[in-house]
């Protein structure tokens, strides 16, 4: 995040963003819940992005226009353990990936969702990773192909269902 914020002052072009500082990632650990203030300005920062972006978050979006989707990175020098992973592709659901795919493209929009799909379970709820390579590798299977790239835009759909399925059953969320 202070990379960044160097990167603006320099006046080199990077993509919109704000950091959250590791004191609220403290606070939330003790708490097990986020401060009220930091709610409030998260609340701001994802305005400020939807105005300078010209899109919306997690809203439900009209065909011909685009989706907000931001990533979550660690911003430490140094990866220690247990450090959260990115995440990418935050913002997607089924209502705003389904606008996507009308809008850009199916396979992009799918996959993108399916991607974000496995790395929010596996990073933010701790669902194991075998559990979603295993969901993938029977749906591969029944479809005859080898990757996910094989995969038609339907293909990639119910594998978006299936490890949302996954994800409700192992985390009941």
């Amino acid at each position: 995040g202070a990379g960044l914020v160097e990167l603006v002052k320099l006046g080199a072009r990077v993509p919109h963003g704000f950091t959250i500082t590791t004191a609220v990632a403290r606070a939330y650990a003790q708490e097990g819940v986020m401060p009220k203030r930091v709610v409030f300005h998260l609340k701001q920062q994802v305005a400020a992005l939807e105005k300078a972006t010209g899109k919306r978050f997690g809203a439900a979006v009209e065909v011909g226009t685009m989706p907000l989707i931001v990533s979550v990175r660690s911003g430490a020098e140094v990866s220690m353990p247990g450090m959260m992973d990115t995440v990418l592709n935050l913002g997607l659901n089924w209502a705003t990936t389904k606008a996507l795919a009308i809008t850009v493209d199916g396979r992009f929009a799918w996959d993108s969702y399916q991607r974000f799909l496995n790395m929010f379970g596996e990073v933010v709820l701790g669902i194991k990773k075998e559990l979603f390579d295993d969901c993938k590798n029977r749906l591969l299977t029944r479809h005859g192909v080898s990757e996910i790239e094989q995969l038609s835009v339907a293909g990639l759909t119910e594998l978006c269902g299936r490890y949302l399925a996954l994800t409700e059953e192992e985390s009941g969320k």
